[in-house]
């Protein structure tokens, strides 16, 4: 006669991941399913001076230009700028404002001095925050709002 089953449901035991179990040609479970950011994107409203910007101020590597569309080399991920319209209402939300955009630089006090003798407009000087890393803004032509960062990684 069979044992009777308690109550409680049993869990599966969970496999362990490893690369011997993976079938050759497939990617494992914990592989990500993206890969690392390939580009941002940032808008103007000011395209001729924010190309300007980003490759003469910033010295960033103009790969490829085009009516209205900059690609420039930032190392890890490249930076697109796309020309908006002057002053179209649809698209005005899209400059002139924070983006997101943090460039990590060995000391950003140094970053921020000599990006300052390039004529680049900061907020303020460079700040230690509370996780331990340095933080800086700085305006692009179009008023969008980048960030330098060094120190500590997350």
């Amino acid at each position: 006669m069979k044992a009777k089953k308690s109550g409680k449901s049993e869990k599966p035991k969970a496999k362990k991941q490893s690369q011997s179990q993976d079938k050759p040609g497939e990617a494992s479970q914990s592989d990500p399913l993206l890969g690392p950011v390939a580009a941002v994107r940032i808008f103007s409203q000011r395209f001729d001076e924010a190309l300007g910007f980003y490759r003469d101020s910033l010295r960033f590597p103009l790969l490829y230009e085009a009516e209205g569309v900059a690609l420039f080399s930032t190392g890890n991920c490249d930076l697109v700028l796309e020309s908006l319209e002057l002053g179209d209402l649809e698209h005005r939300s899209l400059t002139g404002r924070f983006v997101g955009v943090s460039f990590r630089v060995p000391d950003a006090f140094d970053a921020y001095e000599k990006l300052q003798q390039r004529g680049v407009r900061f907020d303020e000087p460079p700040e230690l925050q509370e996780w331990g890393g340095t933080t800086a803004h700085f305006f692009d032509p179009d008023g969008n709002i980048l960030t330098l960062v060094s120190g500590p990684r997350g």
